[in-house]
């Protein structure tokens, strides 16, 4: 396929995937879609005839050399669903976008990737738990999200934050500094992940596009983690994309008193797998990660400087080893105050004697020598 007619399609139609779609069907050059004639194309498509003189007029300016040269200035390249390359999993959505814009690592689309959306207008509940569940699902999958304020910022920030691997999906084009407050965090994503857009150069944020961006991000995705969405908030499409895609939805609880988790609260009612640890999304891939081949029994030595700790401390950590343990548990079986054990767990956190896990446990951190 003609890759100037696909730039030239998706500059004009960028809005309407399935209109590309469409003209691909009945012509594979810009030529043989001109010389049907434009007009009666474009008459066919039932648009209004101010549409019509819109489409023909920025036709008319679109420079093509001009274009490629700038997105090559700006070091943009593309990949269009003719191309090899083109992830398979979102080639199979309804409606793919035929061609799209990225930065970065091209070859983080063949990983295993999270979606993680939520509000713009987060609360602090929401920033932790994303934080917590980001972090935890990182050394399994690629976290992609939208680039927006809230939690999409902070998932990407956490996920960097992680040294782990991340995708941002945008809903304008490369050149729009949209949001701008977010440039910097855009700059290492670039350098350290992967920028997406399936929008030419000049392409605005308008509210339209945000809907038509998140099919992306669910479709590019093995599951989509929603953390408090309000009951009209875009995340909610994201998981709608998702479910319709056929990919897994995942929905941590909000509080009943909170407007931000009224859609996240719905989606669970209305089956949304509900997520309270990351075993909850796990047990879900566990045919995407291998297990060991035969069990390995390390020597395992601890660290030495224990003549440092308190007696609550050495008792604490006397008692933790690589198989983790609540918090309750130790109040339990060490028969101390709650808040004397946290503390001195958290002595030891930073102390680098141990470490929390999955589930709030903690374990002690070994050197292991095989």
């Amino acid at each position: 396929m003609n890759e100037d007619f696909l730039l030239t399609l998706n500059y004009l139609f960028c809005d309407n995937p399935a209109k590309i779609s469409n003209i691909l069907k009945r012509h594979q050059n810009m030529n043989a879609f001109l010389n049907e004639g434009i007009d009666n194309y474009l008459f066919k498509q039932a648009f209004h005839s101010r549409k019509v003189d819109e489409i023909k007029g920025r036709l008319a300016k679109f420079d093509l050399a001009k274009y490629k040269a700038r997105l090559t200035t700006l070091g943009i390249k593309y990949l269009s669903i003719f191309s090899k390359e083109y992830p398979e999993n979102l080639r199979q959505i309804p409606n793919p976008p035929v061609l799209f814009f990225y930065k970065g690592n091209i070859n983080l689309l063949s990983t295993d990737i999270m979606g993680v959306v939520g509000t713009r207008n987060n609360s602090v509940y929401g920033e932790r738990v994303t934080q917590k569940f980001v972090r935890e699902l990182t050394p399994y999958f690629t976290i992609a999200s939208g680039g927006a304020l809230g939690i999409d910022t902070i998932a990407h920030q956490e996920t960097l934050g992680q040294n782990g691997m991340t995708i941002a999906v945008f809903g304008c084009g490369f050149d729009v500094d949209y949001p701008k407050i977010n440039q910097t965090l855009f700059k290492e994503i670039e350098e350290k992940g992967l920028l997406i857009s399936e929008y030419p150069l000049g392409a605005e944020p308008l509210y339209y596009r945000f809907p038509q961006r998140n099919r992306i991000i669910s479709g590019l995705a093995k599951g989509v983690l929603v953390v408090e969405a309000g009951e009209k908030s875009g995340s909610l499409i994201t998981a709608n994309f998702a479910l319709e895609q056929n990919r897994e939805v995942f929905v941590v609880p909000g509080s009943v008193f909170s407007n931000i988790s009224i859609g996240t609260n719905k989606l669970i009612q209305q089956g949304a797998k509900l997520v309270l640890e990351i075993d909850d999304i796990l047990s879900e891939f566990q045919y995407l990660f291998s297990k060991p081949k035969k069990e390995i029994r390390p020597t395992v030595i601890k660290p030495t400087h224990q003549e440092q700790l308190s007696q609550e401390e050495k008792q604490i950590y006397d008692l933790l080893n690589v198989i983790p343990i609540s918090c309750d548990d130790l109040v339990s079986k060490l028969n101390l105050p709650v808040n004397k054990v946290l503390s001195s767990l958290t002595v030891l956190e930073l102390k680098g004697l141990v470490e929390e896990v999955a589930g709030k446990k903690f374990k002690s951190k070994l050197k292991v020598v095989n």
